[in-house]
């Protein structure tokens, strides 16, 4: 599989976890807004800016990390190459985005955030205190 296909199946994983609620599987909008031509209008560091800090009606998702966001952006860029049904699970997800992500247990892109590299923490979940 090539790399950009990979990345928007991982988008498509974030999306489906975090987004597809309220903009459709078909990115075409339910509760919020159509998104499908997001980066096209936007651009990426638009999309990263209303993922972290929430814009009009759509609240900040101050927990997905910067590898995740990024992925996500892949997706909203080329969703063709992720369609519904097609987003990746398990292990093959938290390996690609996870290690990008925790340097000895602190996060390479939120500072003073830490976890354990093993699992993601579940969405709203507390994190561990660091040693």
């Amino acid at each position: 599989m090539n790399p950009a296909a990979m990345q928007a199946r991982l988008g498509r994983t974030v999306y489906e976890q975090n987004c597809q609620v309220c903009h459709g599987p078909d990115l075409k909008g339910d509760r919020g807004p159509a998104i499908d031509t997001a980066v096209s209008r936007l651009g990426a560091d638009g999309i990263s800016d209303i993922i972290a800090h929430g814009r009009g009606a759509m609240p900040a998702l101050p927990t997905v990390l910067m590898p995740a966001i990024a992925a996500v952006t892949a997706f909203l860029k080329q969703p063709d190459l992720a369609p519904p049904g097609t987003g990746v699970g398990g292990n093959a997800f938290t390996e690609r985005i996870a290690p990008h992500t925790w340097i000895l247990g602190r996060s390479a892109t939120r500072p003073g955030m830490a976890r354990r590299a093993t699992s993601l923490p579940r969405r709203g979940a507390p994190l561990p205190p660091t040693t």
